[in-house]
């Protein structure tokens, strides 16, 4: 029994000498960073509800970055603005495009030097003629 503890003790004096080593090894090793792209500072998530006006609008961000969102119109002119706090991760609001008109809308999410311009193009009030008929009557 006393061997077997012998070897054991052994085993763990050799093993804790040669970790030093081990660990100098990796930290001296440089990393290549110029291989990796950068991370971007937030994705989006974006779709219409379907057989309605309303548009989800989904982000999910990095930590310690403002993100903005804007609603403008076809002019430019902004309709709507939120901002993402620095400590916020996860942003959800549904747009309602019901009341406004037709046209072209931008929904611009920016953060920095990121910024990104998804459209929204509104057509409810399409007119088309109707297929001609032709009634037969029988008696």
């Amino acid at each position: 029994m006393k061997t077997v503890k012998q070897i054991v003790i052994a085993l763990a004096l050799g093993l804790l000498l040669n970790v030093p080593t081990f660990a100098r090894s990796i930290e001296s090793a440089p990393l290549p960073t110029a291989n990796y792209p950068e991370k971007p500072a937030f994705q989006i998530g974006m779709y219409q509800v379907i057989h309605s006006l309303n548009v989800n609008v989904m982000i999910e961000k990095v930590l310690g970055q403002r993100v903005t969102i804007e609603v403008l119109n076809e002019r430019g002119e902004v309709l709507h603005r939120d901002v993402l706090g620095k400590k916020q991760r996860k942003y959800a609001r549904t747009l309602n495009f019901s009341e406004m008109r037709d046209g072209q809308y931008d929904v611009v999410i920016s953060s920095g030097d990121q910024r990104v311009v998804r459209q929204v193009q509104l057509d409810t009030h399409k007119l088309y003629e109707m297929p001609q008929r032709l009634l037969i009557a029988e008696n």
